[in-house]
């Protein structure tokens, strides 16, 4: 899976992180329901990577503050999309 580390419009040849971006991850999240551990990575694992995570942990109810605390500038618009899964 590709997109870019980006929260905003950009230029025309940035991916976003989008709907069906999450619903991939989620797909493949739920064709192991007796996982006791999940692993996400990206190139720095700060952004991307802790956002998706944190966008699950919305979804599953699960805690967030270590997360939040060890990785601060988890991207914003990756967990939004992540969490509005819930709604679908």
């Amino acid at each position: 899976m590709r997109f870019h580390d980006i929260g905003a419009p950009g230029g025309p040849t940035d991916i976003h992180f989008t709907r069906e971006h999450a619903a991939t991850i989620l797909e493949f999240v739920e064709r192991f329901p007796d996982a006791e551990r999940i692993v996400v990575h990206c190139t720095a694992g700060a952004s991307r990577s802790p956002g998706v995570v944190l966008g699950l942990c919305d979804l599953r109810g699960w805690p967030t503050s270590d997360i939040e605390r060890m990785k601060p500038f988890w991207n914003s618009l990756v967990r939004e999309v992540m969490a509005a899964m819930r709604d679908v």
